[in-house]
C-alpha cells in the first residue's frame, strides 16, 4: 500500500479502515466509494482495482452500475 502514489486511494483505505473491522465483509457501491474518495464514480472503480492489487481488501462480488442495474459489491478487509 505504500507503493501507492495516488492520495485518494490512501483516503478511500482510511475511511475503509475507520468503518469496517479487520476480516469482515461489507458492500460498498460505485456512488458511495466515489463519495468516500471524494473523486468521480469512473476514479473509483480504479482504486478498488488498486487496493484488491495492494492485497488490503479482497474482491467476493463486482460492483455493477448501468441505466438498469445497480448492484454493489461485495468486499472483505484483509489487513
Amino acid at each position: 500500500l505504500i507503493d501507492l502514489d495516488d492520495k485518494s486511494a490512501w483516503f478511500l483505505w482510511g475511511k475503509i479502515k475507520r468503518n469496517h473491522h479487520k476480516e469482515s465483509k461489507f458492500t460498498l457501491s460505485v456512488r458511495q466509494i466515489a463519495e468516500y474518495a471524494s473523486v468521480s464514480k469512473d476514479k473509483g472503480a480504479s482504486l478498488i482495482k488498486q487496493l484488491v492489487k495492494a492485497g488490503v481488501i479482497r474482491e467476493l462480488s463486482k460492483a455493477k452500475q448501468s441505466t438498469k442495474e445497480r448492484k454493489a459489491g461485495i468486499y472483505q478487509r484483509c489487513v
